[in-house]
């Protein structure tokens, strides 16, 4: 909330109320049913309006201080077509996900406890996966229901390329760690490449802007965090 207050970003009222009627939504009650359901549980709705707020500030700061940097050359497009196309023949897999934050003790044990629930929840209701990650994840997909697109074997993350080999269309792997946080992947297809299912440029532009802003966005959130045990340590000077 500081590094948003210093470039003066603030998240409205209603964003946040709408925040809260997506989640309730997905739990298939209104924002009123699901705030009583809280407190009947002994839970704060104050802290998962908190939630929201801090993503909503995160995706504002992302959008202002991070994407304007963001460039994908011709050249860089050029490359990884020719790439793509020395992969025809072989599996791809259409995969959405989901990235938990994992930065500290606290983050990681949070973390831990909601990708429990997640999996639940996508298990019993798999048309929430979307909605759960604009709400939850901070994959630079999120936005777009964490949908990552058609990927081959080397463009998954490697904790994930044993299992994958095996998994069936509707499969969620997961939870498991990478160094970007903890990761939550649905396996929504499987086929094989060929040149009419190749990707086209403007996807692959797109393709690479997101993992390019996914790095981006890691590296702001640890200068932050870096900063702030700074600050921390050195008792502000």
């Amino acid at each position: 909330k500081q590094e948003a207050m210093r470039f003066k970003i603030s998240a409205a009222p209603e964003d946040i109320e709408t925040g809260l009627s997506q989640v309730a939504g997905q739990n298939k009650m209104t924002a009123a049913q699901f705030t009583k359901m809280l407190s009947s549980r002994g839970i704060s709705i104050r802290t998962l309006k908190d939630q929201i707020e801090a993503q909503i500030l995160w995706m504002q700061l992302v959008n202002k201080k991070i994407r304007p940097r963001v460039n994908v050359s011709d050249k860089d497009v050029d490359s990884e077509m020719a790439r793509i196309k020395s992969k025809i023949g072989t599996p791809e897999w259409l995969l959405s996900e989901i990235v938990l934050p994992t930065s500290t003790k606290q983050q990681d044990k949070a973390s831990s406890d909601l990708a429990i629930k997640i999996i639940a929840q996508v298990k019993a209701q798999p048309a929430s996966f979307p909605g759960i990650a604009r709400q939850f994840s901070q994959a630079a997909g999120a936005s777009n229901g964490g949908d990552m697109g058609w990927l081959p074997a080397d463009n998954i993350p490697e904790i994930f390329s044993k299992p994958i080999e095996k998994a069936q269309p509707g499969t969620l792997l997961g939870p498991a760690r990478t160094p970007a946080g903890l990761h939550i992947l649905l396996i929504r297809d499987k086929r094989n490449m060929t040149p009419e299912t190749m990707p086209k440029r403007d996807a692959v532009m797109n393709r690479i802007g997101t993992q390019r802003l996914d790095r981006a966005q890691r590296q702001y959130l640890m200068d932050l965090q870096s900063s702030a045990f700074i600050d921390i340590r050195d008792g502000g000077h």
